[in-house]
């Protein structure tokens, strides 16, 4: 059986609450799943099981269609799951909450309307970022389309921003982030490249910081990227880690006071950081895509010792994030 686009996402999802899914088995734990790459940023749930094979008889605990493209992570809370979708060119953008043990569909409506949507790449979607959850609310975000944050008992829209604008190029990539009270978008487009912090409750801006990299002799397809952010903390202090083109950046957190630099080649990569054992992982993206491995403590200009090695080039996936659990494989 061929499954559209719509479909393999719930299927996807199913799966993954089966009892033996990762996601289920994470939940049975008393955790949960709330942001695209879970708990700790980076994909891993601890104690949870998978199952190794699946058909329309195995180990799918129930399905339903999802209407519209979208290539948003569920993200999960207290038996709910929410994800976004959005029409195929661009002109409504949903969101769904979707009941995790029984597939009923609790909350599904239509959020943003768009009279004239942005060109999109023929592999991207319109609902391709991520929600993040927090205990009472819902942050869902379509890029330069808007940003919203919805109460997560009732579904009411609390605050919308529509103002955090750029160029994606080929469609919106980026999720948000929550760190602390702040939710943290990446804004890299073609035309201009920035980090912003708003007030979870308010949605009012507390920093906006602009990449500080000059990439004025680059062509603006060389200046987008679509990577989220990770929290780190080196020495006792908390740090906002946000890859952008050409270069990645430390900022304090509850500032955006800019704290470091590394540069390295590549753009448009949707990857993102990876941190274990005091050492941050990134993939450089298009084109020619090299893994590299960078000690982020210190400030000013990261090179030399700051980076521990790097792959050839081409020897990264240009889009995938690195595992962690290959990471400490390599390390030993």
């Amino acid at each position: 059986m061929r499954l559209s686009s719509s479909s393999w996402r719930v299927v996807g999802l199913a799966m993954a609450h089966t009892a033996a899914g990762a996601v289920a088995g994470f939940a049975a734990q008393g955790a949960d799943w709330p942001d695209f790459r879970g708990p700790t940023w980076d994909g891993h749930a601890a104690g949870a099981t998978a199952p190794l094979r699946w058909s329309e008889a195995e180990n799918v605990k129930w399905k339903i269609a999802v209407h519209g493209r979208g290539w948003s992570t569920p993200v999960v809370d207290g038996g709910r799951a929410w994800l976004t979708t959005a029409t195929e060119t661009g002109e409504e953008l949903s969101v769904l909450c979707i009941d995790v043990e029984s597939g009923e569909v609790l909350r599904d409506f239509v959020l943003f309307e768009v009279a004239e949507p942005e060109h999109r790449n023929a592999v991207n979607s319109y609902a391709s970022p991520s929600p993040v959850l927090d205990a009472d609310r819902v942050y869902v975000h379509f890029g330069t389309v808007g940003t919203a944050c919805l109460d997560a008992r009732t579904g009411e829209t609390l605050w919308l921003r529509r103002d955090l604008q750029c160029d994606h190029m080929e469609g919106p990539g980026s999720s948000p982030f929550l760190v602390d009270d702040l939710l943290v978008l990446n804004i890299d487009g073609g035309d201009v490249q920035y980090v912003v912090a708003l007030a979870a409750s308010t949605g009012e801006t507390v920093w906006r910081r602009e990449r500080s990299v000059d990439l004025g002799d680059f062509l603006p397809d060389m200046r987008k990227a679509y990577s989220t952010p990770i929290a780190i903390t080196i020495d006792g202090e908390d740090q906002l880690v946000s890859t952008g083109a050409q270069a990645t950046f430390g900022y304090d957190p509850r500032t955006g006071k800019e704290l470091w630099t590394v540069r390295h080649p590549g753009f448009s990569m949707a990857s993102r950081p990876v941190f274990a054992a005091d050492t941050l992982y990134l993939n450089t993206g298009f084109m020619r895509a090299q893994l590299w491995a960078v000690r982020p403590d210190g400030e000013g200009v990261f090179s030399g010792e700051h980076v521990l090695w790097r792959t050839p080039a081409r020897r990264a996936h240009d889009v995938l994030a690195p595992a962690r659990r290959r990471l400490d494989l390599l390390r030993q």
